[in-house]
């Protein structure tokens, strides 16, 4: 026979509401003088030193104590469990007192005068049918918290007397028996809250009791609860439980959870106790209890049983049965051999599990032992040792701030995946311990003989007989209203199906599951648990299990988490199982993509999935990225994706590490290209990480570690682009050294490594590799040489390698130049004849140089009209080169000339100047003829004189205006330098261009002639 505690609704089924609704969750918020004592978390070093060492310390847990050591979230219920324990043990000076005082007085609400967890929260928001949470009321989530108070002895810090009022208003007034409801009594309460129970009866007494002295001065309130609690006692018939008490008056409603069915030995307990407080437990009818310890007793095995489940809890009830056969007078039992039970069967932790059969070991269940042993005086039955090995014990529900009611050895599937990923990531599967894993994550599968296909719990070490924890811890137990709640959490759903197919995917065992269990039938449970029921709000959603409960109360179990999940179920069975794309399964896409499409939120600027609940940010943006995902694995994604990147930008600085993540993976998914601030990211990372726990927190504010934090922080760190950052001279002379400096970082990481390899890569300067200078910056020195492959620019691509991985990259450009010098265009004509002179150098970084590779070419037109082209001759000096040119050109014509460099940095050449001739001006005409002799007297000296005289005197006119007229000319050219057109017989135009980056700079510092 298999029992399941939590996992199944009530056979009864109403509608009810609950109208009281805790609206102060500050209590969640640590105080930030408290910030110091809460978060150790700043870390010196760098993120992938923590996250190096996350890897280092799963693998030496596991190798350890064959598991990853699970972080619960801490409650005032199991601290004062641990509290108790430690002060019957008389080992109080075990703990930091003061941080457990500190824990207590930050979960008091200042608006509602009590205190409060998350426990209360989830007690608050049950919806019936759904499953009812015992010892763990409002009413005993207060009186935990001033037991614990009472224990560390400082009641002086609250104010008691409005403590006890509170009690007295969770009494029943209602009828003339009555005793205490989990909440203050209000008659718009529903009728399942208005339920009195023993349990909160008990704790209500036992924590008054501390405040009074004298209660038979408090008779009109014991005239009600006396009679209510004798009226619980079962006195008619001949059953197994004859005598026994019921826990509550409605026998709908089981309030000390499955498989715990009233009546119990614990509901006895709860009901004789109580009287015992107020010294009335004769005021029962004490033979007919007797009868029912009697029946319970095992005289083969000097045991009792809880129940007539055999073996049950037969441990933990064992020294319960003991304490009320004390205080009832009960002596049909060896004494002696029942204590030697106890004793005998702790367990290897120290301290005891709940049965001899089924091995849990949850903190209630050492506490309600040592409880017992307490009260009847045996705690002397322990020696020291094994007192030091119970105080011990509790290490293993220890958590930062208080205690949790599971044993870290209880490992959450969500863990598992956790790391698993997270070394799949790294590609350190290898390192893990595959065949242990494999066996772990087997014990939670299950065959579900009544649904027919197989079951998989969210928790590692459960019991295959009698699955479930009996005190609900709320990390698999949290179904209820989701108006006021951030979700729903379940001990088997499609997530924890998929956490563990995927775990046993990434660690090559997913075939060997497949060989014990049918996954075809696996995939038709998800297909089957899709909600149809058209017209209802939440058609086409899936429900987090196939439930076998009328269709109106299935829509308490929806959120649209497991709808996601659901989905990453589908198409992973479907991968597996070879059944093709996830469009091909037989389930309603259309609704699935109309109940989307119905929670999405869109206003002019931005656009989101509105979940209905809980609208915080965090919420918000997780839901968010499931509404993405879905979409687009139905091939229906059709939202407006700037409108989601603006919601994204409006809450990019929250320091939360889950909304970042879903930010990243929002982004990611749509290619959104969402600059994170990765200066900011990196350290906020750093500083949510715990060096004690090697864990990361949730946020700033609270002690919330989640463990699946460890892999949204790897998977950011190794797939988020790198941003690489590269400093270089952004333009250099040809033959110069210009130098790179590169760092890079992405969200998570600034150093990567000893593994990584930085180079450059440029098509005209090879492979260079950057050498580690500091911490982040890689450095290279390179020369660019003269080579004109290497003009007008050089570039290439920095690129990032993890060994052989390449993980960034970044483009690298920067300008080359040399400076181009021509010392001026000469240019002489004659009648005949035009010949042109230029002298050309290259100023590289090392100096001038002659343009050897070079050649300039004269583009001529007649008229306007393209005639020829003709090349300068040239004569290479040490330091410049020098071009010339002679044309003759034809009369009466108009000539042109584009005179053109040509070189290997140009070689589509680059005009220099431009010149004009016309061959139309007058030539000067020929010398006369000389005349023929004439007899002429002989000359005398003063005749000749005059002759030489006449014949100089023109040559002199005419050189004194020559020289007159080329000192006019030359002024006009110098002070229209080297641009101007010049226009004297002719016109030159010079087309160089000066700026920054021309290559050509300075090219016209000579002068035209």
């Amino acid at each position: 026979m298999v029992f399941f505690i939590g996992i199944f609704s009530t056979p009864h089924f109403s509608m009810i509401e609950n109208k009281f609704v805790a609206n102060d969750r500050e209590y969640f918020k640590v105080n930030h003088d408290e910030i110091n004592k809460l978060l150790p978390k700043v870390s010196s070093i760098d993120n992938g030193d923590d996250i190096e060492a996350i890897f280092e310390r799963k693998l030496n847990d596991f190798d350890n104590l064959g598991y990853f050591p699970q972080i619960y979230e801490s409650s005032l219920q199991a601290t004062y469990y641990a509290l108790y324990i430690l002060e019957a043990l008389g080992k109080l000076d075990y703990i930091n007192q003061t941080k457990i005082i500190d824990y207590i007085l930050d979960h008091y609400s200042e608006d509602l005068h009590i205190f409060i967890d998350e426990y209360t929260h989830r007690y608050l928001n049950m919806n019936f049918p759904q499953m009812y949470y015992p010892l763990s009321s409002m009413l005993e989530i207060h009186c935990y918290a001033v037991l614990s108070l009472d224990i560390l002895g400082r009641l002086d810090l609250i104010n008691t007397q409005v403590s006890t009022s509170f009690i007295w208003s969770c009494l029943n007034p209602e009828d003339d028996e009555n005793g205490f409801i989990g909440q203050p009594y209000d008659d718009e309460l529903v009728s399942e809250f208005k339920i009195a129970t023993m349990d909160n009866t008990f704790f209500a007494l036992s924590t008054l009791n501390l405040f009074i002295d004298d209660w038979p001065g408090y008779g009109f309130y014991l005239n009600k609860i006396v009679p209510f609690i004798n009226s619980l006692q079962t006195i008619n018939g001949y059953d197994w439980f004859f005598g026994s008490f019921l826990n509550d008056k409605d026998l709908t409603l089981d309030t000390l959870g499955s498989p715990l069915f009233e009546p119990n030995l614990l509901s006895s307990y709860y009901a004789v106790k109580s009287l015992h407080i107020i010294d009335l437990v004769d005021t029962i009818r004490t033979h007919e209890f007797h009868t029912f310890l009697n029946v319970i007793y095992d005289e083969q095995e000097f045991k009792f049983q809880v129940s007539d489940i055999s073996n049950a809890l037969d441990i933990v009830a064992t020294p319960i049965g003991l304490e009320l056969s004390d205080i009832t007078g009960f002596s049909n039992f060896s004494r002696t051999e029942v204590l030697q039970f106890i004793m005998n069967n702790r367990n290897s932790l120290g301290n005891w599990d709940r049965s001899t059969v089924y091995k849990y070991h949850e903190l209630i269940d050492t506490f309600q032992i040592i409880r017992s042993l307490k009260e009847i005086g045996e705690i002397s039955q322990l020696t020291e040792p094994e007192k030091e090995e119970i105080a011990n014990s509790l290490t293993y529900y220890e958590q930062e701030r208080g205690y949790s009611l599971l044993s870290n050895d209880y490992m959450s599937l969500e863990t598992i995946n956790s790391v698993v990923n997270s070394f799949y990531q790294k590609g350190r599967i290898g390192d893990l311990d595959i065949s242990g894993l494999y066996e772990l994550i087997k014990r939670s599968c299950v065959f579900d003989h009544y649904r027919g296909h197989i079951q998989i719990y969210a928790s590692t070490a459960l019991d295959p007989n009698i699955i479930g924890f009996r005190s609900y811890p709320i990390e698999y137990y949290k179904y209820g209203k989701l108006n006021d709640s951030d979700g729903l959490n379940f001990l088997s759903s499609h997530k924890s199906t998929y956490l563990a197919l995927d775990s046993l995917k990434k660690i090559f065992k997913l075939n060997d599951l497949g060989y014990l269990y049918d996954l075809d039938k696996a995939l038709n449970a998800v297909l089957d648990s899709q909600f149809q029921s058209i017209g209802n709000e939440f058609h086409g959603a899936f429900l987090p299990f196939p439930i076998s409960i009328p269709q109106e109360y299935q829509t308490g179990y929806i959120s649209f988490e497991y709808s996601f999940y659901a989905m990453k179920l589908l198409k992973l069975l479907a991968n597996h199982l070879n059944l093709g794309a996830i469009e091909s399964l037989s389930f309603n896409k259309t609704a699935l993509y109309q109940y989307v499409k119905s929670n999405v939120y869109e206003s002019e600027t931005v656009t989101h999935f509105n979940p209905q609940y809980c609208p915080d940010i965090e919420s918000l943006t997780e839901n968010t990225y499931y509404m993405v995902y879905l979409l687009k694995e139905l091939g229906l994604y059709d939202l407006n994706s700037q409108k989601i990147r603006n919601f994204i930008y409006q809450n990019i600085d929250t320091p939360n590490l889950k909304i970042l993540y879903y930010q990243y993976k929002i982004s990611e998914i749509l290619d959104l290209q969402v600059e994170f601030n990765c200066s900011y990211t990196n350290a906020l990372v750093q500083d949510l990480y715990s060096n004690e726990f090697k864990e990361y927190y949730s946020d700033l504010n609270t002690s919330r570690i989640e463990q699946v934090n460890f892999f949204r922080v790897v998977d950011m760190a190794l797939n988020d682009d790198l941003q690489v950052n590269c400093e270089y001279n952004q333009e250099i002379l040809l033959g110069q050294v210009n130098s790179i400096t590169a760092s890079f970082r992405n969200m998570i990481l600034t150093d990567f490594g000893n593994q990584i390899s930085v180079v450059f890569e440029s098509p005209q300067l090879g492979v260079l590799n950057l050498e580690k200078q500091t911490e982040f910056n890689y450095y290279v020195d390179f020369l660019v040489s003269e080579s004109p492959s290497n003009y007008p620019k050089v570039e290439g691509i920095i690129r990032v390698y993890d060994y052989i991985k390449e993980i960034g990259q970044s483009y690298v450009s920067f300008l080359t130049s040399y400076n181009f010098h021509s010392h001026g265009l000469k240019i002489a004509t004659n009648n005949n004849s035009v010949n042109f002179e230029l002298n050309v150098s290259y100023e590289f970084a090392s100096g001038f140089n002659p343009a050897e590779n070079s050649r300039v070419q004269a583009k001529i037109y007649k008229n306007d009209i393209y005639f020829d082209t003709q090349l300068f001759d040239r004569v290479d000096n040490y330091d410049h080169s020098c071009f010339t040119l002679y044309f003759e050109p034809e009369k009466d014509f108009k000539y042109s000339f584009d005179i053109i460099l040509i070189d290997e940095y140009h070689p589509n050449g680059i005009t220099l100047y431009q010149h004009t001739i016309s061959s139309s001006e007058e030539p000067i005409p020929d010398p006369e003829p000389t005349p023929d002799p004439i007899n002429l007297p002989n000359p005398t000296i003063g005749t000749i004189l005059v002759f030489i005289i006449s014949l100089l005197i023109p040559f002199v006119i005419y050189g004194v205006s020559g020289y007159i007229a080329f000192r006019v000319i030359r002024a006009i050219f110098r002070r229209k330098r080297k641009h101007s057109p010049m226009k004297v017989e002719l016109e030159i135009k010079n087309t160089g261009n000066k700026g920054k980056g021309n290559p050509f700079n300075d090219i016209f510092s000579g002068e035209e002639d």
